[in-house]
């Protein structure tokens, strides 16, 4: 780890953040047979916050913000169908019951 400024590749650093959330958002351990690590995150955030000539904040933090704004409208898009298939079951349930009970 080195706290040292220096000139990075905003593209692929971000792409190694983001296969690294993406790991972590999947309940994952394991990233390329790279094993998820806190000071990893931190070195690359710091990395592009420091860079060299100028820093990568603003991309950084857009980037971010769209990458939870993409998993977050997946994840609701996940529960509605979720929702929708467990009503179609409770109806069939409900349907069933009544025809083999209510007589």
């Amino acid at each position: 780890m080195s706290l040292r400024r220096k000139v990075i590749n905003f593209e692929k650093k971000f792409a190694e953040l983001q296969m690294t959330l993406d790991a972590i958002f999947s309940f994952s351990t394991v990233v390329d047979a790279h094993r998820i690590s806190g000071m990893n995150m931190y070195q690359l955030v710091y990395d592009m916050c420091n860079a060299i000539p100028r820093p990568f904040t603003d991309r950084l933090f857009a980037g971010i913000a769209e990458y939870i704004d993409k998993h977050t409208v997946g994840v609701c898009e996940v529960s509605q169908l979720l929702f929708a298939l467990w009503c179609f079951f409770m109806c069939a349930c409900i349907y069933v019951y009544l025809c083999l009970y209510a007589y």
